[in-house]
């Protein structure tokens, strides 16, 4: 993300809390250092988002406490305030609405399949207090529901990913306009019980089709209801569009191991080789816009790892024979919590790939398959990298987009792990599988595409699990593989 859009976002995300309900009005924010933390964004922007959020009448300030959350302060009671709001997001929320009925039912699907029947017998009481709820809470309760499935898998990034979808999902109420959630649930009696009820019998087929079907009504309801507002008040311009944006790695960022990862890649690119000198620390420090401290770190945990020789007085140089020596690592803190940020991405982009490729592929421009087909004549991880590079440039609608390129971005996490001679021992599979998806793609069939490079990532999940597991990390093999 760009730095320009950290207010923005910042915001957007509060804000999308409070109308949901998460913040509710009296009930504190966390503290400016607290979102720091939480969003990896500075102490000035944490501090003008608060700032904003007050001036605009949805908290209120006082020196040495918390935020607190209050009721606009509009003459109107908010209304034109929630009309804005709702207008912003006129093209945000179809989008999203298109991602949750694209991603969504495959990975709910994936992580009922590791539910056993006393899990959905624990759930069967919620399930049926959402169907008699209405409005909100019977949004807050479906939501409970579905959580606690995803929750099954073990990976937090589905549950993080749903979040910052449904949140954004949301349109404020106004009145004198039926809200969607209303309106679909007059409409529409079946309700959350009809949805759910093939899953908890494993019909799995069925229960993809309801289960898309429910975002699909709920994105028709929610565009109308934001067309007739928009009609019945031309007026009323919204200060800024509100754009969708996943934060994959809220939380889990520490800026020397941003350094590293990125030297890592470096050497995986060829920008340095085996043998090589690396920038001085002074020169990385300026580079990198950090203190000599923070690349001291960064370097000692290259050296950890088996990249860098660090001797008094020199540069640090890549020496690439000590990577993969000394498996002991995989038990060290630091290792286990990229290892296993990066197992999880790994799992999420494989379960998600075969749903979005297709669309991809059919709107690569000539060039995307020209490079496609350049690339193969070259070695290593460039040929799928290149691959994706191009799926994820062709992807239909910002948001789906931005879901993929943050996946990505957390797969950086384990790049050192490609050193490893398990992972070196499978690039030939990976390069064969990417020759014969081009072909495929060549033959027009865009699933047939998309599943053969899905199973570069099934293949590498599975090998890297294996290799971990026996490394030191034995919780590795409890990551499933999507099938």
């Amino acid at each position: 993300m760009k730095k320009n859009s950290m207010f923005q976002y910042l915001y957007n995300s509060i804000l999308a809390q409070i109308r949901a309900g998460r913040y509710a009005c009296g009930s504190p924010l966390p503290s400016a250092p607290e979102l720091c933390r939480m969003y990896n964004v500075g102490i000035r922007t944490s501090r003008d988002v608060l700032r904003a959020l007050r001036d605009d009448g949805y908290i209120s300030t006082a020196e040495r406490r918390r935020a607190v959350v209050v009721r606009a302060e509009d003459p109107d009671g908010g209304t034109r305030q929630k009309l804005a709001e709702a207008v912003a997001r006129k093209e945000s929320v179809p989008e999203i609405y298109d991602v949750l009925e694209l991603l969504m039912p495959p990975l709910f699907l994936f992580c009922a399949r590791q539910c056993g029947d006393d899990d959905f017998y624990v759930l069967d009481p919620l399930i049926k207090k959402a169907d008699r709820a209405r409005g909100e809470e019977s949004w807050r309760l479906s939501s409970l529901v579905l959580h606690a499935i995803l929750k099954k898998s073990g990976n937090p990034l589905l549950g993080d990913l749903y979040s910052s979808l449904e949140l954004s999902a949301q349109v404020p109420r106004a009145d004198g306009f039926k809200h969607p959630y209303d309106a679909l649930r007059e409409d529409d009696g079946r309700g959350f019980c009809w949805v759910m009820e093939p899953l908890r019998r494993r019909d799995y087929g069925t229960a993809e089709a309801r289960l898309r079907l429910m975002y699909r009504s709920a994105r028709a309801y929610a565009e109308s209801y934001i067309a007739k507002i928009e009609a019945a008040n031309p007026d009323i311009r919204p200060r800024e569009r509100e754009k969708f944006h996943w934060n994959a790695a809220k939380g889990r960022i520490y800026l020397y191991a941003e350094i590293a990862r990125d030297i890592i890649d470096g050497i995986a690119v060829g920008r340095w080789n085996d043998g090589d000198l690396l920038p001085s620390s002074k020169e990385l420090a300026s580079d990198y816009g950090v203190s000599l401290y923070v690349v001291r770190q960064a370097l000692e945990m290259l050296r950890g790892r088996g990249f860098v020789s660090i001797r008094n007085g020199c540069r640090p140089r890549v020496e690439l024979s000590c990577v993969g020596k000394d498996i002991s690592r995989f038990s060290e803190p630091n290792q286990k919590r990229d290892i296993w940020v990066y197992l999880c991405a790994l799992q999420l982009m494989t379960a998600m790939l075969p749903h979005a490729a297709p669309l991809a592929a059919r709107r690569f421009t000539d060039g995307q398959r020209r490079r496609m087909r350049e690339v193969l004549s070259e070695r290593g991880t460039v040929v799928p990298r290149t691959f994706m590079k191009c799926i994820f440039e062709a992807l239909p609608g910002e948001p789906l987009r931005d879901i993929f390129n943050e996946t990505n971005s957390l797969l950086l996490w384990g790049n050192h792990l490609m050193f490893q001679p398990a992972a070196r021992a499978g690039l030939d599979f990976i390069e064969d599988k990417c020759a014969q998806a081009l072909c495929a793609l060549d033959g027009g069939s865009e699933s047939e595409f998309a599943e053969l490079l899905t199973e570069t990532y099934r293949y590498s999940l599975y090998r890297l699990r294996e290799f971990i597991a026996a490394a030191g990390m034995p919780e590795a093999g409890k990551i499933k593989i999507p099938s």
